[in-house]
């Protein structure tokens, strides 16, 4: 299986598509034959139609995208857990690395070639339970970043805003939210230009859609991404 590039993208960026999830029903069953059992399975856990077709779609699209870097076909490919539990990809003699994230109406696919990468997608919504949220999952000076906010809105967003890197980084290293070592995620709030570092992983905000915030978390001292746009028939 021959790894490609999208036309275009450099070689050490981290190539970002952006997927819409509202798609005709005949695309989401299409979509839906690609899937494997345990996919379909875990599709049947969703009480919401729509969150379950979202999904469906999410996942199809996913390994539409991969296709177009591995010449696999979409239905072929096959995914393992890694030693923490992320997903792989299964007998592919490049490894890529990839990571997708979707929430209402929209998913992200990252994908890069040379290391780890991870990102999230947050549909900014008011927040139930949001100070419970703040005391277990937040660092000291995560909350007072986040309670700096004069008004509700934005207030809400710099929740999300925090909460997007730490989630891309748990991703990018293939942990829970809970591993996060305090000393790392309170780094993610103060940045140098538009990166925040934390060890040897960087963080990047992105906003790609509107009324909806995210973050990618990468290895190394650069972040450069190279949004694309999904459509049928890569």
């Amino acid at each position: 299986m021959k790894m490609e590039s999208p036309k275009g993208s450099k070689d050490n960026s981290i190539h970002l598509w952006r997927v819409s999830l509202d798609r005709p029903d005949r695309e989401v069953q299409r979509l839906k034959k690609l899937l494997s059992a345990d996919e379909l399975e875990r599709a049947q856990r969703f009480y919401s139609y729509r969150e379950r077709e979202h999904y469906l779609a999410a996942r199809g699209c996913l390994r539409e995208i991969l296709s177009s870097y591995i010449k696999e076909e979409p239905g072929e490919i096959q995914f393992v857990s890694g030693e923490r539990g992320k997903p792989l990809l299964f007998f592919c003699k490049q490894q890529i690395h990839f990571n997708l994230s979707h929430s209402g109406d929209y998913a992200l696919v990252a994908v890069s070639v040379d290391r780890e990468v991870g990102v999230d997608l947050e549909k900014l919504r008011p927040l139930k339970h949001a100070d419970a949220i703040l005391e277990r999952f937040f660092s000291v000076e995560e909350r007072a970043g986040i309670e700096a906010g004069e008004i509700f809105d934005d207030r809400t967003s710099r929740f999300f805003r925090i909460w997007s890197r730490i989630e891309a980084l748990a991703k990018a290293k293939g942990v829970a939210v809970t591993d996060i070592d305090e000393s790392l995620s309170s780094i993610l709030i103060s940045a140098e230009g538009d990166i925040y570092s934390a060890g040897s992983w960087i963080a990047r905000d992105i906003d790609p859609f509107p009324g909806y915030v995210g973050a990618l978390c990468t290895e190394g001292r650069s972040l450069h991404v190279c949004y694309r746009d999904f459509s049928t028939g890569l």
